[in-house]
């Protein structure tokens, strides 16, 4: 049954096509594209000034329903604090870096991967 865990802690054989309900569980194609577009939502906050609220939201609407999803939204979110925090304080120094970190983790993201932004990889698991 749909994100009833097994003793092993994964799914059974043959449930793809259900979100990532636990950690390390594989990575459906909608949660890969919405791990990417949380991550890559840094660099849209350059064109669509909405820092933070995009990854948020996908948060809050994911968290229960996909853990793949929650654990990188909430890794974006985060991010997106530090950037526009560090951006501000830099006078926008730091927003660049903060783009290709977004974009490097985003790509890891789309891949299926489960890590985390160096030294924030913890939050969210």
């Amino acid at each position: 049954a749909y994100g009833q865990v097994t003793s092993a802690n994964t799914r059974p054989p043959g449930a793809s096509g259900e979100h990532a309900v636990i950690w390390g569980d594989p990575a459906t194609d909608s949660d890969k594209n919405l791990a990417l577009l949380a991550h890559l939502s840094n660099v849209l906050n350059a064109f669509f000034p909405i820092p933070i609220v995009l990854p948020l939201a996908i948060y809050l609407f994911y968290k229960d329903k996909s853990a793949f999803v929650a654990y990188h939204a909430l890794q974006a979110t985060v991010m997106n604090a530090l950037i526009w925090g560090l951006g501000i304080i830099t006078c926008g120094i730091f927003i660049p870096v903060g783009w290709i970190l977004s974009i490097i983790w985003g790509i890891k993201a789309y891949g299926g991967e489960w890590e985390g932004y160096p030294l924030l990889d913890e939050i969210g698991r």
